[in-house]
């Protein structure tokens, strides 16, 4: 991440789970070739994207219901299509990182396949925008498949 902010707000954040999941996570992540963080990220991702229809959902819940969010009117567009920008440039990154450490085949498949989604998920944000640092970043990922 590039933002200094988000990597002060992150580093403060603490969990605590379970010793023997901790364990397993840690031994995982070093077969697998990755640093605890990177592996950390890969499953927060995950899980937001396991879970991101039933946020939305919850959160159309909450307006049907009369719940009002505040100052949601005053939200410029150019803030969305940033953050498009910001989530795939991150999500490319962070694979075009990753990917050449991998080792294990399965893995690595598995990555690459992560990788094309990537790509693809990223076309739509490429084609309203024509950020050049997202198509450098589309040209990498696109030279590692």
């Amino acid at each position: 991440m590039t933002d200094d902010g988000v990597l002060r707000h992150w580093a403060d954040k603490h969990f605590r789970i379970r010793l023997d999941i901790a364990a397993e996570f840690k031994k995982a992540s070093n077969i697998l070739g990755l640093s605890e963080t990177e592996a950390a990220e890969l499953a927060f991702l995950e899980w937001l994207e396991k879970h991101a229809d039933e946020a939305q959902q919850r959160l159309e819940i909450y307006s049907r219901r009369g719940i009002v969010i505040e100052h949601a009117g005053t939200v410029n567009v150019g803030v969305f299509q940033r953050a498009e920008v910001w989530k795939a440039r991150e999500e490319l990154e962070r694979l075009i990182t990753i990917l050449p450490r991998v080792q294990d085949p399965a893995t690595k498949r598995k990555f690459k396949r992560d990788l094309a989604g990537a790509i693809s998920r990223t076309q739509p944000v490429f084609v309203k925008t024509r950020d050049p640092e997202l198509s450098e970043l589309v040209r990498k990922a696109e030279a590692l498949l």
